[in-house]
């Protein structure tokens, strides 16, 4: 009877820490990345020319439904160019990105060649979520976009469309 009873309040204490941490306040940061490319990646955040986060991201995998703690949240001004550089596997190292003339960039990742480049409309919240083969698409969030919230909590208003994300495949050294 002990045993089934610890069974219990472990699955319970489990499923608790699974739940998604997000309120159904939570504040609108400007920038939300969700991982289902299948391969684990580093992204590198760029906003208005400043560097704001360089994470790895793993992949999501059978919990995705219920472990909401595969996506990257960042603060930015979302009326300034953001740039999002995406590279294959874990990353350590600082990448260092910097935008020569035009939309030219150059891109240093110890131990990569390339590198995928997003940039996007400015004035809209950039909730996105990576796919395979490079694709990034805006987040639905959960039932199909019905709550008007992305997984994270935040709010689906004035969020970029596909026509918002500019791709770029760049060459890293």
């Amino acid at each position: 009877m002990r045993k089934y009873l610890y069974s219990a309040l472990f699955l319970a204490v489990l499923g608790i820490s699974l739940m998604p941490a997000a309120s159904a306040n939570a504040v609108d940061p400007g920038f939300d990345f969700i991982n289902k490319s299948g391969h684990t990646v580093t992204i590198l955040v760029i906003n208005d020319g400043k560097r704001v986060k360089q994470e790895v991201v793993f992949a999501t995998g059978m919990l995705s439904k219920l472990v909401t703690s595969r996506n990257l949240s960042a603060e930015i001004d979302i009326n300034k160019e953001t740039e999002v550089i995406v590279l294959s596997g874990e990353i350590k190292q600082n990448i260092i990105a910097m935008k020569t003339e035009g939309t030219d960039w150059l891109i240093y990742a110890p131990g990569r060649n390339e590198a995928d480049l997003y940039t996007f409309t400015p004035g809209k919240q950039i909730y996105v979520t990576l796919h395979e083969d490079s694709k990034l698409d805006p987040q639905t969030g959960p039932k199909g976009g019905t709550t008007g919230k992305t997984d994270a909590g935040y709010s689906l208003e004035n969020v970029v469309t596909k026509s918002d994300i500019k791709y770029q495949k760049r060459t890293a050294k």
